[in-house]
């Protein structure tokens, strides 16, 4: 005869199993790129995208949420003995307890302050993340460039939308038209945006159609480079990307009233100057024109 399921030995298990998977999956966000980054290149790890690890991450902290609530009333009352015990009369927490609220207030704290060393696990996940982006392919033109048309990216980045489509052609891709996204013209080819922009870019540099950052007015820098992290980056990389010197670049925001140092990033330089952004101080770099 079938032995019948122990509920609280199911429920140890499901905890259990909740919490290697947490693990496992907080581990990986950890480390994955930026969304941005993360949807141009197609990032993957065991064949599983970034909005998958995500959501299996969701998934299963709810599992834990649950079998943790499940758990606990199975074990209420040792529960009550571990968190304090009753003294005449009077609950009186117990130091394990007291100790416990200490170190989960401490923690949120530590993180909103921040202090150390909250500060530092931090800042090695954004070390971790941005070292996805080493290489120019690694960045889009600008944000979510993978979800507008070949017209739309063509209107953005300034080259014939048709040439580019052809570019495409050559390269034996399909392409059905002007009106398909690149993530659909990536998909229908079993490629990367970044891979089907390269094909594009380098028909527009071929052809000189392309123009850089310092040929742009402001309003064109906030379309091309809005939601690209330029506030992560340090002035020496964001200099790179406007294609000038880190000098100038210095040197620019020196005469405007901004100390920088070719290391340091745009967003800790906005923040010591009330009402600036990241943004601000790289049309600066540009020399955008107004």
């Amino acid at each position: 005869m079938r032995q019948a399921i122990n509920s609280r030995g199911l429920i140890s298990f499901l905890v259990f199993g909740g919490f290697l998977v947490m693990t496992l999956t907080g581990l990986v966000l950890y480390v994955v790129p930026p969304g941005r980054v993360a949807n141009w290149i197609d990032w993957a790890l065991l064949g599983l995208s970034k909005e998958q690890w995500a959501d299996i991450h969701i998934t299963f902290s709810l599992l834990f949420v649950i079998a943790g609530i499940v758990h606990l009333f199975f074990n209420w009352k040792p529960f009550l003995h571990y968190l304090g015990t009753r003294l005449l009369g009077h609950f009186q927490m117990r130091w394990e307890g007291v100790a416990t609220l200490a170190i989960l207030i401490l923690m949120v704290a530590g993180t909103l302050a921040p202090w150390p060393p909250f500060t530092q696990i931090l800042a090695f996940n954004e070390v971790l993340r941005n070292s996805w982006s080493t290489g120019a392919d690694a960045e889009p033109p600008f944000g979510h460039a993978e979800e507008v048309t070949l017209q739309s990216l063509a209107d953005k980045m300034r080259f014939d939308a048709q040439e580019a489509l052809d570019a495409l052609r050559d390269a034996g891709l399909h392409a059905e038209g002007k009106s398909s996204s690149v993530r659909q013209i990536a998909d229908a080819n079993k490629r990367s945006p970044s891979q089907i922009y390269a094909v594009i870019a380098a028909k527009a540099r071929k052809g000189g159609q392309a123009g850089g950052p310092t040929d742009m007015t402001a309003q064109d820098i906030d379309a091309k480079f809005a939601g690209t992290g330029m506030g992560r980056k340090t002035v020496a990389q964001a200099a790179a990307d406007a294609g000038v010197s880190a000098n100038l670049a210095i040197n620019r925001l020196t005469a405007a009233g901004f100390q920088a140092l070719p290391d340091e990033r745009l967003k800790d330089i906005a923040a010591r100057h009330e009402g600036k952004e990241a943004m601000d101080l790289f049309k600066i770099m540009v020399a955008a024109k107004p």
